[in-house]
């Protein structure tokens, strides 16, 4: 059960031009995250979310299978999940839809059992970015929204792209969105940098944090790295 008192991070795993090896490597990232957030704080809920493949839904195109759910890992370990890559779908109708849809669960939930703070991480190592139901300017204006009125977090890690110029256009904080490199030491540095924001910002309370490091990025992407290294 949630309440003002918990927290929520619901993560979006977006597959558009996933390799089925770094989707495997994904699940194993996302697992190690949970687990750590879940030690940090009992009260924190995990859940990772990823778009049905339209030929393998139940309910048919558009619907949200649902990986971890509220409860469901408990206080026990997580196993790890296998994966593979869906139907390559636009980044923007996958986060408009899934924000939507996160809102209309809460607003039907008692006060006492909506979560006191909301994070929402999106993964994502596709190009498929702007979407035909939703534009750039539309997600962009529904974060805001949420930021604004509800107090949500947003997060962008981002493989094959410029993560904090895309993320930038649809609404993400500069300082919040993390270019990572297509292997496993990339993720699994990603989700370790989304983890210690998490701790900062539970240790801060209401007041304002930093967003991603420089140290986070010359670790999440090795281009980045060799930038920086350049620079000195």
């Amino acid at each position: 059960m949630t309440g003002p008192s918990n927290s929520l991070v619901s993560v979006l795993l977006h597959h558009s031009g996933s390799r089925p090896s770094i989707v495997d490597a994904t699940y194993g990232g996302f697992s190690r995250f949970a687990q750590a957030e879940r030690r940090r704080s009992s009260s924190t809920i995990v859940e990772l979310a990823q778009l049905d493949d339209p030929d393998e839904s139940d309910y048919g195109p558009g619907y949200f299978e649902m990986d971890y759910e509220a409860e469901s890992f408990g206080g026990a370990g997580l196993t790890r999940l296998q994966g593979f890559p869906r139907r390559p779908t636009a980044l923007c109708d996958e986060l408009g839809n899934w924000i939507t849809a996160v809102d209309a669960l809460h607003s039907i939930l008692p006060a006492e059992n909506q979560p006191g703070a909301v994070t929402v991480v999106v993964l994502t190592a596709g190009h498929a970015v702007a979407g035909r139901q939703w534009s750039l300017d539309d997600v962009r204006r529904l974060i805001e929204r949420q930021e604004a009125k509800f107090g949500w977090d947003f997060v962008l890690l981002g493989a094959n792209m410029d993560a904090v110029e895309t993320g930038a256009k649809m609404g993400f904080a500069r300082n919040k969105s993390l270019t990572f490199d297509a292997s496993s030491a990339g993720i699994d540095s990603a989700f370790s940098a989304v983890s210690h924001y998490q701790m900062r910002k539970q240790e801060a309370g209401t007041q304002r944090i930093a967003g991603f490091s420089d140290e986070d990025r010359r670790r999440a992407c090795r281009r980045f790295a060799a930038v920086s290294r350049r620079r000195r």
